[in-house]
């Protein structure tokens, strides 16, 4: 493998933290296999948004976050 430079929003840092928490694995791994999946963004913005709309409780940004992350990672864990 080649090594890369990546700049990323602090947001986006957190975000791939938690990610990489819940699969027990690095921020590195987690972006190689968005890359293969071809998981965006977006896509993960549109499941964080669409968790806040549907739930019955108020979530706030960072609890929709942490579900979305949650969920990415069980898809993510099932991908071989």
């Amino acid at each position: 493998m080649r090594e890369i430079k990546l700049r990323l929003d602090e947001s986006e840092i957190s975000f791939l933290d938690k990610i990489a928490q819940e699969n027990n694995t690095t921020r590195s791994d987690i972006i190689r296999r968005n890359l293969r999946n071809r998981l965006t963004p977006s896509a993960v913005r549109t499941v964080t948004n669409a968790i806040r709309q549907r739930v019955t409780a108020p979530l706030t940004q960072h609890q929709a976050e942490h579900v979305a992350a949650v969920a990415i990672s069980s898809l993510l864990s099932a991908t071989p």
